[in-house]
C-alpha cells in the first residue's frame, strides 16, 4: 500500500468502527444490499468514500479475508443532470474506472472498456442500461467478482419514480447473490416515501439498515490521532477529551472545535466547557450547527424545537428515528440531544428565528460563510447541489449583470468546458436551481434568460 493511503487507513487498522466494518463485509460478501442511515454530517460519505478504496482497503483490514469484491462509490453530487440517464451515465463511467484500477486481467479490462467506449456518449437510456448490464455480467460471471454499488445521498433520487427503482432492481437480479445496493441517507425512508415506491425499496436496499450514530470516545481519539498524522499538529489527551465531550462525537462539530483551537493559537481555554455559549455562538460551530439544520426535514425540526423547550415531549415516530440515528440520546435516566452545541443553536430557534444575521429580508442572498442559500431569509428547504451551489454564486457575485453561458460551462466542465459544452445540460441545472428557489424561466423572479446573451439574477 502507497504510503499515502498507509497514512490515511491508520485508524481503521486501529479498530475504527470495527463492528460496523465487519459487518458491511459480510453484507458485501453474501451479496446482500444494506442502507446506512445517520444525522448531517456525522460521516456516511467518508465511509463510502474509503470503502471505495476497494481490494487494498479491505485487504488491510481483513488480511485472512478472501477478498473478491470491487465497490464502485457513485457521489451524486458530481450529477450534472439530475435524472435516471445522468444517473446511469455516472454509474458506467464509474464503474469502468473502478475495473481498470483493481481488476487486472487484461481481457477483462478490453472487453469493459469497449462496452463503456460504445456507449458513454449517447443520449438513450435504453442503451447505456444495457451495457451497464452487460459490464456487471462481465464481472460477476466472467471475472467471478461480487459487485457493491455505493449510491451516496438517497435524498437525490428521492424524487425518481417507481420504474427507476425497478430498472436498480434488474440490476441487482443480474446475479443477486454477487450484485450488492448501498445507499446512505440523513432522512428515515420508512416515513417519508410514498408505500409505492417503498415496496420497491424493502426488496432492494431497505430489508438491512446500519445506523451510523456519534462516534465513541475510543473512535474519536483515532480521528484526532488520523488529523494530527494528517496536518503535523499535536493534541494533548485533554484537548482530546475536550473536543469529544462538546462535539458529542459528531465528526463535523470535531473538526469545527478542532480549527477553533488551532486559530486560537492552541489556546485551551477556548473548549472550556463553562464558556460553552460563546463557543457555539462561533462562526466555525455556527456554521456547522447550520448546516445540519438546513439538511434535516422539516417535521424533525418542528419535533426538536419542541424537544429543547421540554425534553419530557412524548416519543413519536419523528423521535424515534432521532434517537435510532443518535441525535437524542438517553443518560442516567433523561433523554437529552448528543452535544451541548446542538442544545445551544436550538434553543436559539425558538420561534423559528434565525441565528445567522441576514442583511435581507427580501430576495435571495447567499451566507458566504455557512454556503447557505436563504430566500426572503428562509433557508431553501432543499439544498443546491456542487455544481447548482456554483452556478447560483456566480451570478450572485455578478448580481445584475450578463452571465453568458460559456461561463456557467466553465464552473460545470472546468477545461473541458469547450468539448463538453451542452446546452441541454446547462438548461436542466438551471431548472433545477429555480425549482428550489421556487422561481419560474417564463415569469422570473430571480433569474432571468437574456436571449442570445447568457442569464442575470435580478433579484
Amino acid at each position: 500500500m502507497s504510503g499515502h493511503n498507509e497514512k490515511n487507513f491508520v485508524r481503521f487498522k486501529k479498530g475504527y468502527k470495527k463492528d460496523l466494518l465487519k459487518a458491511i463485509l459480510a453484507q458485501i460478501k453474501q451479496g446482500e444490499s444494506f442502507t446506512l442511515m445517520g444525522m448531517p454530517g456525522i460521516g456516511k460519505t467518508d465511509l463510502f468514500q474509503t470503502f471505495d478504496k476497494n481490494i487494498e482497503f479491505w485487504q488491510e483490514l481483513f488480511p485472512k479475508e478472501k477478498i473478491d469484491f470491487i465497490v464502485v462509490f457513485l457521489d451524486l453530487t458530481k450529477l450534472l443532470d439530475i435524472s435516471p440517464l445522468g444517473f446511469y451515465r455516472l454509474l458506467l463511467t464509474r464503474i469502468q474506472k473502478t475495473v481498470a484500477a483493481n481488476i487486472k486481467d487484461e481481457k477483462i479490462q478490453s472487453q469493459i472498456k469497449e462496452i463503456h467506449d460504445n456507449a458513454v456518449n449517447g443520449q438513450d437510456l435504453f442503451v447505456i442500461f444495457s451495457a451497464i448490464e452487460d459490464i456487471i455480467k462481465t464481472i460477476t460471471q466472467e471475472a467471478n467478482f461480487n459487485l457493491c454499488i455505493l449510491i451516496d445521498d438517497f435524498g437525490t433520487l428521492a424524487d425518481f419514480d417507481k420504474q427507476f427503482f425497478n430498472s436498480l432492481k434488474a440490476l441487482r437480479n443480474i446475479n443477486k447473490w454477487q450484485v450488492t445496493l448501498a445507499f446512505s441517507s440523513d432522512r428515515d425512508l420508512l416515513t417519508s416515501l410514498t408505500p409505492e415506491i417503498l415496496d420497491e425499496l424493502y426488496d432492494l436496499f431497505l430489508n438491512k439498515q446500519f445506523w451510523l450514530k456519534p462516534i465513541s470516545k475510543e473512535d474519536a481519539f483515532l480521528g484526532l490521532e488520523e488529523w494530527e498524522r494528517e496536518r503535523g499538529i499535536k493534541f494533548t489527551s485533554k484537548i482530546k477529551q475536550s473536543i469529544f465531550e462538546i462535539s458529542g462525537g459528531h465528526p463535523g462539530y470535531m473538526r469545527a472545535l478542532s480549527r477553533i483551537y488551532f486559530d486560537s493559537g492552541k489556546d485551551a481555554s477556548i473548549l472550556d466547557k463553562k464558556d460553552i455559549r460563546k463557543l457555539a455562538s462561533h462562526s466555525t460551530t455556527l456554521a456547522r450547527s447550520e448546516k445540519f439544520w438546513t439538511k434535516l426535514l422539516d417535521e424533525y425540526k418542528d419535533f426538536l424545537i419542541e424537544f429543547v423547550q421540554n425534553p419530557n415531549t412524548p416519543i413519536n415516530h419523528r423521535a424515534k428515528y432521532l434517537e435510532n440515528t443518535g441525535v437524542i440520546k438517553e443518560e442516567n435516566g433523561e433523554k437529552k440531544l448528543f452535544s451541548p452545541l446542538l442544545e445551544i443553536y436550538l434553543k436559539s430557534k425558538t420561534g423559528k428565528k434565525s441565528t445567522v444575521e441576514i442583511p435581507v429580508t427580501k430576495g435571495l442572498y447567499i451566507d458566504p460563510k455557512t454556503k447557505t442559500v436563504y430566500v426572503d431569509a428562509k433557508p431553501l428547504k432543499r439544498e443546491p447541489t456542487t455544481n447548482e451551489y456554483k452556478i447560483l454564486q456566480l451570478l450572485y457575485k455578478n448580481k445584475g449583470k450578463i452571465v453568458t453561458r460559456e461561463a456557467l460551462a466553465e464552473i460545470l466542465w472546468g477545461q473541458n468546458s469547450i468539448e463538453k459544452y451542452s446546452d441541454w445540460a446547462i438548461d436542466r441545472t438551471l431548472s433545477r436551481i429555480r425549482k428550489k428557489l421556487g422561481d419560474k424561466a417564463s415569469t422570473p423572479r430571480f433569474i432571468e434568460t437574456i436571449k442570445g446573451r447568457g442569464l442575470r439574477l435580478i433579484s
